[in-house]
């Protein structure tokens, strides 16, 4: 019997978050599915879910695994040999459904491989986010492919007989790459993969590295809270509506921008906000951090000092929240006593960390990167802190430019280097 959809949830070790997760899957306006839940190295309180999951619901399946090589995407390989479903679709454990994501992603894969629709992030503060993209458009496609991610593991999916058409399906990924990332290159190199984007939210998800400070009760909570949130009807219009009301003000502010910038001669922003996230137990937060007013077309100095815990979480800093240019140079911690801890060099820059809204230009002594959008990120290594909290002190200089023209010439330069300089690689 064939289904309309086949739902794949791999999961390791989050256990409780299934409930919530798996039930959204369940409750899906379009019924005849099947849910793939695929055990990673589970432990025994995975199990127990499962079992009585699967006694509440014929439709889901779990595949009980030990611990594979990365997230075990192996298994999603395996698992997909025995789906039903017309189209695949894909959640994290700790991710919801809106109750028509299903329908939603076998509308848009009607005439089309590989699809996706909107995600709405929440943030542990309660704010929520979302992303740009539509892989209509070749510049998004680019994107992805030089190996900025904007489409999250929940909200991608694909007709089940294009999967076979690839060369190879689920893989171990190279260390360093998202999982999700590296499957949706796959569709994305293919030269015959038809595309489409969703323009309306479907998806909640949850980012996990900004959570590692919440219990699992904490996260399920957070999960219930929100699967009640997005219920009924009135809830899908009013998110949709709240969405739609933060890209207005986006559109509105960037347009604004433009304008001004005509008006002063080609300047879209005078200063812009520099933030330093603290390392921090909890991971970075807005109450481990500190914000400087930085201006435009000339050099800056940031100086702070702040308590560095034993921890894995580096500094991360946030240059600015608008597009544009951005240099940082003599980016330097140092120890109480005045002794330097790191510095940024040319022989230990590709310890950085480039990530969020920022292109990498050149990194070395002196460090540039275009930003854009409102949310560039660098992360400085984690440092070996022995005993006790010490306080460091954190100096750098910095330089924003945001000229139109300067903008212009910079995005042609960034993407006469996308450009292969040889003939083209064949298709895969």
């Amino acid at each position: 019997m064939n289904l309309t959809a086949t739902i794949l949830v791999p999961t390791h070790n989050h256990g409780s978050t299934l409930w919530a997760s798996v039930g959204s899957a369940l409750r899906q306006t379009v019924s005849d599915i099947e849910v793939f839940v695929i055990g990673d190295g589970v432990p025994d309180e995975t199990r127990d879910i499962m079992a009585e999951m699967m006694r509440g619901d014929s439709r889901v399946r779990f595949f009980d695994h030990p611990k594979g090589p990365r997230h075990g995407e192996v298994y999603r390989h395996e698992a997909l040999r025995e789906a039903r479903g017309r189209i695949v679709c894909y959640l994290s454990d700790d991710d919801l459904y809106l109750p028509h994501h299903v329908e939603r992603m076998t509308e848009l894969l009607k005439d089309a491989d590989f699809a996706h629709t909107v995600v709405v992030a929440v943030q542990p503060d309660g704010s929520i986010s979302t992303w740009t993209v539509d892989l209509e458009l070749p510049v998004y496609r680019d994107e992805l492919l030089a190996s900025r991610n904007r489409i999250p593991f929940s909200a991608g999916g694909h007709t089940l007989s294009f999967y076979g058409q690839l060369a190879d399906g689920w893989t171990t990924t190279p260390v360093g790459t998202p999982t999700d990332l590296y499957m949706w290159q796959k569709f994305l190199r293919h030269p015959a993969c038809r595309f489409r984007s969703g323009r309306t939210p479907t998806v909640v998800v949850f980012p996990s590295p900004e959570r590692g400070h919440m219990t699992a009760a904490e996260r399920l909570q957070e999960l219930q809270t929100w699967t009640s949130r997005i219920g009924d009807e009135r809830a899908v219009v009013s998110l949709d509506e709240e969405i739609l009301a933060q890209k207005v003000r986006e559109a509105a502010e960037l347009e604004g921008r433009m304008l001004q910038a005509a008006q002063q001669g080609g300047l879209l922003w005078r200063d812009s906000l520099l933030q330093v996230f603290f390392p921090s137990p909890a991971g970075h937060n807005e109450n481990d951090s500190a914000r400087f007013t930085v201006p435009f077309g000339r050099w800056h100095k940031i100086a702070l000092a702040f308590p560095y815990p034993r921890s894995e979480v580096p500094v991360r800093i946030d240059p600015t929240l608008h597009p544009g240019l951005v240099q940082l140079a003599w980016i330097t911690l140092y120890n109480a006593d005045g002794s330097v801890l790191w510095q940024c060099a040319e022989q230990n820059s590709h310890q950085l960390t480039v990530a969020g809204t920022a292109i990498p230009m050149s990194i070395g002594r002196l460090v540039q990167i275009l930003s854009t959008g409102n949310d560039p990120q660098i992360l400085l290594p984690p440092m070996a802190t022995p005993g006790e909290p010490q306080e460091v002190r954190l100096e750098l200089m910095v330089r924003l430019d945001a000229g139109v023209e300067r903008l212009v010439d910079l995005l042609s330069a960034y993407l006469q280097m996308q450009e292969p300089s040889g003939p083209a690689p064949p298709p895969p």
